[in-house]
This record gives C-alpha cells, sequence and structure tokens, in this order.
C-alpha cells in the first residue's frame, strides 16, 4: 500500500501558488516540503555512512534532489512532484488500496517519468534505483551528465531490471 504522504522541494519555505490547488484536491495526504537543508537534514539523519557522502559528493542541487527524492519514497513511501510539475486529478482516483507502485512511460519511450514517484515505502525499485546512484557517485561514472548519473536514465535502468 502506497503510503499517503507528498513530497516536494523547494528552495525556499514559500509555495508558488499553484501547489495549493494541488493540496486542496488530495487532503487526505500529509505534505511535507523540503528545503535544501532539510534534505540534507533527512538524508544525513536517516542514511549516514556511505549514501550520505555520496550524497554530499553531488555538488549540482539537482543531482541532490534525485537522489534524496529516491531515498524518501524509500523510507516513507507515498508521492514526490517536481514543483513545477502537476497531477490534475485527486490521487485517490489514480492509486488503488493495493497499489505498490505507479510507474509511468515518458513522452520519450525510452525512459520513465521520474517527475512525478509514486512508491511504498521500501519498494525493490527504488533500493535498485539507489544502489545504481551511489555507484555512479563512488566512481564519477558520468561526471557531465545527470541524467545519467542520479536522473531518468538510473530510474529507468533501476525498472528495466526489476520487470
Amino acid at each position: 500500500m502506497i503510503e499517503k504522504n507528498i513530497f516536494q522541494s523547494w528552495y525556499t519555505k514559500t509555495l508558488p501558488p499553484y501547489v495549493d490547488d494541488f493540496l486542496k484536491m488530495n487532503t487526505e495526504y500529509k505534505y511535507y516540503l523540503y528545503d535544501d537543508d532539510d534534505m540534507d537534514k533527512f538524508v544525513k539523519e536517516h542514511y549516514p555512512g556511505e549514501i550520505y557522502e555520496c550524497y554530499n559528493r553531488l555538488n549540482i542541487i539537482v543531482a541532490k534532489v534525485d537522489l534524496w527524492r529516491y531515498l524518501i519514497l524509500y523510507k516513507y513511501g507515498g508521492i514526490y512532484l517536481d514543483m513545477d510539475s502537476s497531477i490534475n486529478k485527486p490521487l485517490t482516483q489514480l492509486i488503488k488500496e493495493d497499489d505498490h507502485a505507479i510507474i509511468t512511460a515518458e513522452g520519450n519511450p525510452f525512459f520513465f517519468v521520474q517527475w512525478a514517484l509514486i512508491f511504498e515505502s521500501g519498494h525493490p525499485i527504488l533500493r535498485r534505483t539507489i544502489e545504481y546512484c551511489i555507484e555512479n557517485i563512488k566512481t564519477n561514472a558520468f561526471p557531465n551528465d545527470i541524467h545519467k548519473m542520479t536522473g531518468p536514465t538510473v530510474y529507468t535502468r533501476a525498472i528495466q531490471d526489476i520487470h
């Protein structure tokens, strides 16, 4: 079962107005907004050691947000939604009680949507995605390519491995 949590990240605690509409459609969900400092504290507290060290090696905030979104959903489950994205239906119309994850294809047929993630906590796709990110960071596998280091390429690869 997918937990009723909504997670977003933003550089400030002031929300853009359009987020209110999404939240009003989903009042049964708990909402959590993390800024950069909150993300850092979360990773340090819940993933000390190698994962936290790798997270800190990332010097581009977009890459940090990528890794954080997998980590927070792996820990708590729920929905992650990029701040510049939206879901125009109530989540109760999309998520069934017995769902464990909802995975959507991108417009590009080679990738899966990573700007909106819906998972139960501890899901194996998230675990595999995190493992791939950590390995990429440790080996500096893609120093100039966030897409491959922590982004949709890594997430898609994890989905393909698990399924």
